[in-house]
């Protein structure tokens, strides 16, 4: 299998999210990083500023083109539409790669929503039951099944939901959950695993796209989904280290 990526998301001018995060993480883990551009976002840690689409013609033009070059494994960021979403599940369903990621990218950290209803819907009805695993966190996972996610019991309610879309697997993040510890939830057909990460202070940008892209190159190397989502949480801890020591250092 090929140790090449294939990315569908927006770009991120500082290079905290989106494809310029996804290429780092991806690099560092010796996979090769190919992509298609869904929008072209102006952002810093303030927020969105502004959101230019890409034209949707390119989407399943460079899909189609990356795919034949082969990959082992595609994911999915953020679209600015409907009609984005569905331009790229068509193509991904017409050639499916051997693994799909999909990051349900609703919102930004702060500003703006990125999709309206109709994107959510496209969401639920055309790229998730594509997918191999998808990634919420839990307000995205509340967006998606139209269920409050409070505590632990609603987290598995509502990827029990989530699971009827057509998706193989879900890992629900619950880093929104009050408590001492960060819950996230596996949960597929057959089984279902908590994993518990101590509750850290501060923020980082981009920690979505760090995750998804490992978890898709840990699917690219062959790795059960298990040991993919272990490897792909232990990257983003690090991440999340390095990224908060920078900025203390710029501080200084």
């Amino acid at each position: 299998m090929p140790l090449a990526i294939l990315s569908i998301a927006g770009s991120d001018p500082t290079g905290r999210a989106g494809h310029q995060k996804e290429k780092e993480i991806l690099r560092a883990m010796g996979i090769q990083h190919h992509t298609v551009t869904t929008a072209d976002t102006r952002q810093n840690d303030e927020g969105v500023l502004a959101v230019t689409p890409r034209p949707i013609g390119d989407i399943s033009a460079g899909i189609g083109a990356v795919i034949l070059m082969g990959i082992g494994a595609a994911k999915t960021g953020m679209f600015p539409s409907a009609a984005h979403i569905k331009e790229a599940s068509f193509s991904l369903q017409s050639t499916p790669p051997p693994f799909l990621v999909v990051d349900p990218v609703i919102a930004p950290t702060v500003g703006n929503p990125f999709l309206d209803g109709q994107g959510v819907d496209a969401l639920r009805t055309d790229l998730i039951p594509l997918a191999t695993i998808i990634t919420p966190n839990i307000p995205e996972a509340s967006a998606l099944s139209g269920q409050v996610i409070s505590t632990r019991s609603d987290m598995e309610r509502a990827a029990r939901s989530l699971l009827s879309l057509g998706c193989q697997a879900i890992l629900l993040k619950g880093g929104h959950l009050k408590g001492e510890t960060s819950p996230d939830l596996l949960y597929g057909k057959e089984e279902s695993m908590w994993f518990e990460s101590p509750r850290k202070e501060g923020f980082v940008r981009g920690t979505g796209c760090a995750f998804s892209a490992a978890l898709a190159g840990g699917l690219c190397k062959g790795r059960p989904i298990v040991e993919a989502v272990r490897e792909a949480k232990n990257i983003v801890s690090n991440l999340f280290e390095i990224q908060c020591q920078k900025d203390v250092d710029l501080l200084e």
